[in-house]
């Protein structure tokens, strides 16, 4: 006799039970395969940012950096909020030398004319109210512009090992272009920016700005040729600001030109002319290149967005890389990237 003729109702409330259970099984493991991508994930996030962030705080303790940023108040919207909304907030301290005092965006009335003809008397002024009000508070000052982007951490790391109770100054090395001046006269471009350190700074405001002889005291003039010829008649030069092959931190330029990607447009002269360092073409840039000119809002943003939250699946940045020639440290980052790998790959995407 057949079991299912005799027991109809059993036969389908089993078969229910079976596929529920099967069903609730199954649920669990994509659950559990959900979890386990999540966990990973948020692991690899979170543990990154941390090693980062722990990273950053051990250079800011070796480096406190305060930054001196030129600009006119008019770019308030078009600049000076982009910029710190990205990488000024990353400064241990900084000030906005303008023709405006605006304690919003930490900007002070640096000199009564706002306009670039008037950037030196901006600029000293602004050196002089950082010593005076914020001595013992930094290691080195970066001066820079309104529309340059730096790379704080890369600054930091090139900061690391040098001690600010000796003479720093650098920067994009340049001959400067202005007829008056002496075309061999050498200093470090202020558009992309220089550090100084806090003894060249404090040698700077107590010897350079009080004495005529040294410093001009008249209010116009560019600052960085203004403020290299202070601290040439100091006997203070800008040191050789690149990397171990020789490729260059500091940019003048936008990173476009920096990279030589303008199509039918010969070296700037900023890299073919006027450069200590001859580019006829492509200029050579570190892997970690600390700073650009000329950077518009939007590409501040886009900057900040490839530097700090694009990721390259399988690329290891080269600060992680200096053990790898260890045979034990390689094999264990390649068996570990591949179980991330494994577990990325199917449930990162759709």
């Amino acid at each position: 006799m057949n079991f299912v003729y005799l027991y109809p109702k059993r036969i389908i409330i089993i078969i229910f039970f079976i596929f529920l259970i099967s069903h609730i099984l199954f649920a669990k493991s994509n659950n559990n395969k959900e979890k386990l991508f999540l966990q990973k994930e948020i692991y690899f996030s979170n543990g990154t940012k941390r090693v980062f962030n722990e990273i950053v705080n051990i250079m800011k303790k070796k480096a406190r950096i305060f930054c001196v940023i030129l600009a006119g108040y008019k770019h308030k919207k078009s600049r000076i909020l982009p910029q710190i909304k990205t990488w000024v907030k990353k400064c241990d301290g900084y000030i906005y030398a303008t023709g405006v005092a605006d304690k919003n965006i930490n900007s002070i009335r640096a000199f009564s004319k706002d306009s670039y003809e008037y950037s030196y008397a901006k600029v000293r002024n602004g050196l002089k109210y950082v010593y005076k009000n914020y001595k013992g508070q930094y290691d080195f000052i970066l001066k820079s512009d309104s529309d340059a982007y730096i790379i704080m951490e890369n600054l930091r790391m090139y900061l690391h090992n040098r001690d600010p109770d000796e003479h720093l100054y650098s920067g994009y090395q340049m001959y400067t272009h202005t007829a008056k001046i002496d075309p061999k006269f050498a200093l470090n471009q202020g558009g992309v920016g220089y550090v100084l350190s806090r003894k060249t700074v404090k040698e700077l405001v107590e010897k350079g700005f009080k004495n005529r002889r040294i410093c001009l005291r008249r209010n116009d003039g560019f600052e960085d040729v203004e403020i290299a010829r202070c601290l040439k008649n100091m006997k203070i030069y800008p040191n050789d600001a690149r990397d171990y092959k020789n490729r260059e931190l500091f940019f003048p330029t936008d990173p476009l030109y920096a990279v030589g990607v303008r199509k039918n447009k010969p070296a700037h002269p900023y890299y073919r002319s006027w450069s200590v360092h001859f580019y006829d073409s492509k200029v050579p840039m570190s892997d970690f290149p600390i700073g650009f000119h000329w950077v518009s809002n939007g590409m501040m943003e886009t900057l900040e967005y490839l530097l700090y939250g694009v990721n390259v699946a399988g690329l290891q940045n080269k600060f992680f890389s200096i053990n790898d020639d260890d045979e034990n440290v390689y094999n264990n980052k390649i068996k570990y990237s591949s179980e991330v790998l494994n577990i990325f790959s199917e449930k990162y995407f759709k």
